[in-house]
């Protein structure tokens, strides 16, 4: 996916994602897997980094994050429920996240002024 800025009208997020509500067969050992070689990529890529294994909110872990010379993120998440024999009818497949982000302390997104919503 990816998303453009509010006021600039310009790229400001790149997201790849597998699993999810688009692939409900993939499997978690595969999601896993993926993570740790993407992981293991991002860790030589020169990265200034902020968390690695790290838990993170709604059952999802935090795979990698990191930022580049320029201060852009790159994050890695993954999110697995229970064993695919063990989950709840209708419950979410595994989903791991890659992404980019070009300002992640300053996004360019519309805010609501404040005593509107």
């Amino acid at each position: 996916s990816y998303v453009l800025g509010f006021s600039t009208k310009k790229l400001i997020q790149v997201s790849v994602s597998w699993g999810g509500a688009s692939n409900p067969d993939f499997k978690a050992e595969t999601a896993v897997v993926m993570a740790n070689q993407l992981l293991s990529y991002l860790l030589g890529a020169g990265y200034r980094l902020d968390a690695v294994n790290a838990q993170g909110p709604n059952n999802t872990a935090i795979v990698f994050r990191g930022y580049d010379t320029a201060e852009r993120m790159t994050i890695l998440t993954l999110t697995v429920g229970a064993p695919a024999n063990q989950q709840p009818a209708g419950s979410a497949p595994a989903l791991l996240q890659l992404s980019y982000v070009l300002d992640p302390r300053n996004p360019d997104i519309y805010r609501i002024p404040r005593g509107q919503f």
